[in-house]
């Protein structure tokens, strides 16, 4: 088992994800939380952070397109269930807390694997929508291909 070291920069890109929980940020805006918080910490740093934390199983890299840079989650539970949303106007990408949709998706895996041999991952599953401020500008779908969100674990 490798050594996972423990020094001032894990701690505050550590920090910065725990503080915004629930939420994705892409590198830059980890530094810049960073930052905020007053911690001198190099943008490369950061980077390598990252991708050991996902290695580790501590963050979810969620890759929406080409284009984009990646998004990063902190995974307060690890093994959990997560269902997420992205925009297809604005790219936005959140979490959707529904105990509807808990008691659909078991009822789904079931028939899924039971009828069609077909295990649903649903640390990755993805719906696209429209989030509540692009309807109320009244934007249609547009910019987000959809091709959907790869999550890689590393």
């Amino acid at each position: 088992m490798p050594v996972r070291y423990s020094t001032r920069q894990r701690a505050a890109v550590l920090a910065a994800l725990q503080a915004n929980a629930g939420r994705y940020m892409g590198a830059e805006e980890v530094v810049e939380a960073i930052r905020q918080n007053g911690a001198a910490v190099g943008r490369t740093t950061v980077y390598r952070t990252l991708e050991t934390l996902t290695r580790e199983g501590v963050v979810r890299r969620f890759v929406l397109d080409k284009r984009t840079p990646a998004q990063y989650e902190y995974l307060n539970d690890p093994g959990a269930a997560e269902y997420h949303v992205q925009c297809r106007s604005c790219g936005k990408l959140f979490h959707l807390h529904c105990s509807e949709i808990d008691r659909m998706t078991a009822s789904l895996s079931e028939h899924l694997l039971e009828d069609h041999g077909v295990e649903l991952d649903l640390q990755s599953s993805v719906i696209q929508g429209l989030c509540s401020d692009c309807r109320a500008k009244g934007q249609a779908a547009a910019s987000t291909p959809s091709a959907g969100v790869n999550s890689s674990p590393s």
